[in-house]
């Protein structure tokens, strides 16, 4: 059986654009989503602001998850959400 590959990757600013496109395909797709159709209002310039603010923080980091291809360059040409989480160290007693 021969599988798929997947390239692993955190979210930048310059990926936003997909990654809203792939929020309002969901919203349009599912019925879990937290908002319904048409409802999204935000840019892909706030969602931008997002992940920069995100990746500042340096404790938090939203993954996104694609196909590798050999016709595209770009991480985000089939996104899916992995994961999101937060990295760093516990504290210390």
């Amino acid at each position: 059986m021969v599988g798929r590959a997947y390239r692993i990757c955190a979210a930048t600013p310059p990926d936003a654009r997909a990654l809203l496109d792939l929020k309002r395909t969901l919203d349009d797709e599912t019925d879990f989503m937290l908002l319904e159709p048409g409802e999204r209002e935000e840019t892909p310039d706030d969602l931008g602001e997002q992940l920069r603010r995100l990746l500042d923080r340096g404790n938090s980091t939203l993954l996104l998850a694609g196909e590798n291809s050999t016709t595209s360059s770009s991480a985000t040409s089939r996104l899916r959400v992995a994961a999101t989480g937060r990295t760093g160290t516990a504290p210390t007693s």
